[in-house]
C-alpha cells in the first residue's frame, strides 16, 4: 500500500532515534576504557581508583607513627627561619596592626536602643553640682528623760548616766534642713553640648534614674567668749540610728555600693537615715520640725507664735505617724497579759460577773527599740522605736504587731497634745490660723521638698551653737573607672557626691536643768529694809519641767528643794507620790537698786523700777538683772508653755 502525504523522514524518524542511542552508548564505552576518567589528584599526582586505598594507608601509618609514644622529635621542626622570613616578622610585629589610628566602635543594636546616650571611654561627661540644702533658721531643743532599759543597752548613754536611780533627763538640739528632689533630680539628668568638649548626661542606669541620699552631715559651731563662732565639729549620728557613715569613712568598694543601692532603694531605711527617730523617751517629748506652711498667719503676740509653731510640728508629725501605722495594716490595741487576765477574770467572778470592761490604761516601759507606757485611755506615753516599713512577714508579724500598738499610742497622745495646744492658743490668740497637715514624709521621687534632721546630745546646757549642713547623694560615677575619660577618672574613687554648706542656722542657748527667772523686784523692803526678789524657777526632773515661785532678799540663794511636787513612783502612772525636787541654783542676791531712769510702763501702780545684782557661788562672778526683762524673756515663755503643756493632771493642772 502506497502512503501518500508523508515524507521519508516521518516514515523512518524511530530509525533514526535508534541509531543515535546506539553511538551515544558505544562513545561512553570507548571513553570509559581508552582514557582515565576516574583519575583524582593526591599531593600533586594523578592517582588511579585502585592506588587511593593504598596511599591512603601509607599517610595513615607515618601519622600513626609520629603519635606513638615510641615516636622520635623531628630535629628540625625548631630551626632558624630563613633571614629573610625573619626580619619580615619583626617588622610586622613593630608596626602597626590596622591602616587607622582608631578604630571604628561597634555596638549591638539592642544596646544602642537601651542606653540611647553615647557610651565609652572616649566620652565626657557632665558634672553635677548638688544643690545646697536650705537650713531652718530655728533650732528646736526638747527637754525629757532617757528610759532605763535604753541606757543600759548602749554604754556611751550608760557613762552619761551613771546613777541607776537618778532621772536620766537630757536636753538636745534638733537642726533641720530642706532639700528640693525635683532640682536634684533635673541636675543629675542635665548635659552641656554648647561645652568643649560636648558634655554628656550621665547614664541614668548608673544610678538607676534614683536620688539616693547616703547621709546629711550636719556640722555646728559654738559660741565663744569674744563674740565670735569655732570649735567646729560634725554633729555624730545617736546610738542606734540607721546610718552608713563608718562604712563611707573606710575605702569604698562594690560590696558597699550594692549594699547601699540594696537598703537605701527601701523607703523606710532612707527615711531613718534622713529623718531619724530619738532614743525612747519617758514622755515623748520630742516633736520633730516641721516644712513651713503657707496656710499659717503670723501672729503679732511671741508666746501665740510659738504655740502656732508647735501646733503645726504636730499636727505634721501625727500626719506622718497616722501614715505610717495605716500602711502596717491600722490601730490595734495593746493586748493584756495572760497573768493579767487571769487577775481580771478573778475580779470579775468576784464582782458577780463579767461584762465589758472600760478602757485600758496605759503600762510600764517597753524594752530598748520599742515603745512603752501609754494606753489609748491615758497613762504615761513610753519612748518611740524604730521606723520601718511593712514587716517581710506582714501585718500579723510579731514585730510589726509590736510597731502597731507604739504607734496607736504614739498617734493618740499626739492627738491629745495637739486639742491641749490648740486650746491654749486660742486662749491668748482666738485670731491665730495655723496651716494645715504638711507631712514631713520622705519622697525622693516625688517633686515635694522633703526635710531632713539630726539629733545632737553633744551639746552642753548653757552654751550656744549654730548648724549648717552638706547633702550627700551615691555617686554615679563610682568604680566605673573604664568608661571616663582619663582627665575625669578622678570622680569615679569617691562614693558620694557632696553639696555645698548650707547656710549657717540661728543660734540656739541650750537650756540648762535649772532655770531662774526674777519677776518683781521691791527695792527698801523685807524685814531689814534690804528689798525684796520675786524669782521664778523651772527645774528639769524626770523629763518634765517644774516650776516653783520663791520671795528672797539679799543675802538668800535662790531656789532650794521643794515638796510640793508630786510625782510617780517608779514610773507607774496612777501613783503619784510627793517627792523633793531640789530647785537650788549657784546664785544669790547682793543687792538690789532702784532705777530712776528705767520706763516705768508696764510696772504696777507703787512698784518701783529695779536692778538686781547677783553672785554666783564659788565663781566670784556677778551680773545684773533686769526684772522687767526677765519677765518678757523668750526663754521664760517657751519654759512657761512646755511646764504647762508637760504638768501632770495630779499637780492640779498649771497656773499662769
Amino acid at each position: 500500500m502506497k502512503l501518500k502525504g508523508i515524507n521519508i523522514i516521518e516514515q523512518h524518524v524511530e530509525k533514526l532515534v535508534l541509531g543515535l542511542a546506539a553511538v551515544g552508548l558505544l562513545g561512553v564505552a570507548a571513553w570509559q576504557f581508552i582514557g582515565h576518567p576516574n583519575d583524582v589528584q593526591m599531593g600533586g599526582k594523578t592517582v588511579g581508583p585502585g592506588e587511593v586505598d593504598q596511599i591512603l594507608k601509607e599517610r595513615a601509618d607515618r601519622i600513626a607513627a609520629k603519635l606513638g609514644d615510641d615516636a622520635r622529635p623531628e630535629d628540625n621542626s625548631f630551626s632558624q627561619p630563613a633571614p629573610r622570613v625573619l626580619s619580615e616578622f619583626e617588622k610586622s610585629l613593630a608596626g602597626g596592626v590596622s591602616s587607622t589610628e582608631q578604630l571604628a566602635r561597634l555596638g549591638p543594636g539592642l544596646g544602642s536602643r537601651l542606653l540611647p546616650i553615647d557610651l565609652g571611654a572616649d566620652t565626657w561627661y557632665f558634672e553635677p553640682q548638688i544643690e545646697r540644702p536650705t537650713i531652718l533658721a530655728q533650732v528646736i531643743q526638747t527637754a525629757d528623760a532617757l528610759t532605763p532599759e535604753i541606757v543600759a543597752q548602749y554604754p556611751e548613754l550608760a557613762a552619761r548616766f551613771p546613777s541607776a536611780t537618778a532621772p536620766k533627763d537630757i536636753v538636745w538640739t534638733t537642726p533641720a534642713a530642706i532639700i528640693d528632689p525635683r532640682a536634684l533630680r533635673e541636675e543629675m539628668r542635665r548635659s552641656n553640648s554648647s561645652a568643649s568638649p560636648a558634655r554628656m548626661q550621665i547614664p541614668t542606669p548608673w544610678y538607676n534614674d534614683t536620688l539616693i541620699a547616703i547621709d546629711v552631715e550636719f556640722e555646728r559651731e559654738e559660741l565663744l567668749a569674744d563674740g565670735s563662732f569655732g570649735s567646729r565639729v560634725k554633729v555624730d549620728p545617736i546610738p542606734g540610728q540607721t546610718t552608713f557613715r563608718p562604712r563611707l569613712q573606710g575605702q569604698p568598694d562594690a560590696q558597699l555600693r550594692n549594699d547601699l543601692m540594696s537598703r537605701l532603694s527601701d523607703k523606710a531605711v532612707q527615711a531613718a537615715l534622713l529623718q531619724p527617730d530619738f532614743l525612747p523617751t519617758r514622755n515623748n517629748s520630742f516633736v520633730p520640725p516641721a516644712l513651713p506652711s503657707a496656710g499659717s498667719a503670723p501672729v503679732e503676740n511671741e508666746q501665740a507664735q510659738q504655740y502656732a509653731e508647735l501646733v503645726a510640728r504636730l499636727r505634721s508629725e501625727h500626719t506622718r505617724k497616722t501614715n505610717e501605722l495605716t500602711k502596717l495594716g491600722g490601730p490595734l490595741a495593746e493586748q493584756p497579759k495572760e497573768n493579767d487576765k487571769e487577775r481580771n477574770r478573778g475580779k470579775d467572778e468576784e464582782n458577780g460577773g463579767g461584762g465589758d470592761r472600760g478602757g485600758r490604761g496605759g503600762g510600764g516601759l517597753a524594752p530598748p527599740g520599742g515603745a512603752g507606757g501609754g494606753g489609748l485611755s491615758g497613762g504615761v506615753p513610753g519612748g518611740k522605736g524604730s521606723r520601718g516599713g511593712t514587716d517581710a512577714d506582714g501585718a500579723n508579724s510579731d514585730a510589726t504587731k509590736k510597731r502597731r500598738v507604739n504607734l496607736t499610742k504614739e498617734v493618740a497622745k499626739l492627738a491629745e497634745r495637739m486639742a491641749s495646744t490648740e486650746a491654749a492658743l486660742k486662749e491668748i490668740a482666738p485670731e491665730a490660723v495655723v496651716g494645715g497637715d504638711a507631712s514631713a514624709s520622705v519622697d525622693l521621687a516625688g517633686d515635694e521638698a522633703v526635710l531632713v534632721w539630726c539629733h545632737d546630745i553633744g551639746v552642753e546646757p548653757g552654751k550656744t551653737y549654730r548648724y549648717r549642713s552638706v547633702l550627700r547623694l551615691y555617686n554615679p560615677f563610682f568604680a566605673r573607672s573604664r568608661q571616663l575619660m582619663k582627665e575625669q577618672i578622678k570622680l569615679s574613687d569617691v562614693i558620694g557626691l557632696d553639696s555645698k554648706a548650707s547656710e549657717w542656722s540661728e543660734p540656739v542657748e541650750v537650756t540648762p536643768p535649772v532655770v531662774f527667772f526674777l519677776t518683781r523686784a521691791n527695792p527698801g523692803e523685807g524685814q531689814l529694809g534690804l528689798g525684796t526678789v520675786r524669782a521664778e524657777v523651772y527645774r528639769l526632773h524626770d523629763g518634765r519641767w517644774r516650776r516653783e515661785e520663791f520671795t528672797i532678799a539679799p543675802g538668800d540663794r535662790i531656789g532650794r528643794p521643794s515638796e510640793g511636787s508630786r510625782l510617780p513612783r517608779d514610773g507607774a502612772a496612777g501613783s503619784e507620790v510627793a517627792r523633793e525636787i531640789d530647785f537650788s541654783t549657784d546664785w544669790y542676791v547682793l543687792d538690789i537698786v532702784e532705777d530712776q531712769t528705767a520706763d516705768r510702763r508696764g510696772l504696777a501702780e507703787g512698784q518701783k523700777a529695779a536692778i538686781v545684782v547677783l553672785g554666783k557661788l564659788g565663781g566670784g562672778r556677778t551680773e545684773l538683772r533686769d526684772p522687767q526683762q526677765d519677765v518678757n524673756s523668750e526663754d521664760r515663755r517657751r519654759l512657761n508653755r512646755d511646764w504647762k503643756l508637760s504638768a501632770a493632771p495630779t499637780d492640779g493642772g498649771p497656773t499662769s
